[in-house]
């Protein structure tokens, strides 16, 4: 029941003992357990760079005194402003500012791509009890 609920995004709280009770994991519905993408954690963090892409759209917008240049070095150390001390450094974060062809086209347009990298989220544990004569802990 447990891989089904946890497959389908549900989270649950679990026992530690008979008093104590913990969350396992906060996690996402997206499905495949093995990207970044599952934890709850980097997820919020990735809305909150969405919110700092577009504040800082908001406060380069309509600047006509910056080269291609120049208007890339300071937003990506406007980003890593608004990111320095964010998120428990549980992650590392790089913004990179790029022009496509359409954008050099138009003259008026930039692109934004905040590259955010993420530990998976450990969830699962083997465990096992070894059982050994006592002579062969004295030999080894």
């Amino acid at each position: 029941v447990r891989n089904r609920d946890w497959k389908a995004g549900m989270i649950w709280v679990d026992a530690c003992d008979l008093t104590q009770y913990y969350w396992p994991a906060l996690r996402t519905v997206y499905e495949d357990d093995s990207s970044v993408l599952t934890s709850a954690i980097t997820v919020f963090a990735i809305c909150e760079l969405e919110k700092i892409g577009e504040r800082v759209r908001t406060e380069f917008s309509g600047n006509t005194k910056l080269t291609n240049g120049q208007l890339k070095d300071r937003i990506e150390a406007r980003v890593n402003e608004l990111v320095q001390g964010r998120f428990d450094d549980r992650f590392v974060i790089v913004p990179e500012v790029y022009f496509t062809d359409a954008d050099l086209q138009r003259g008026y347009s930039w692109s934004l791509r905040i590259k955010l990298y993420a530990p998976n989220m450990k969830t699962v544990m083997t465990m096992s009890v070894q059982a050994n004569r006592l002579d062969d802990l004295v030999a080894a």
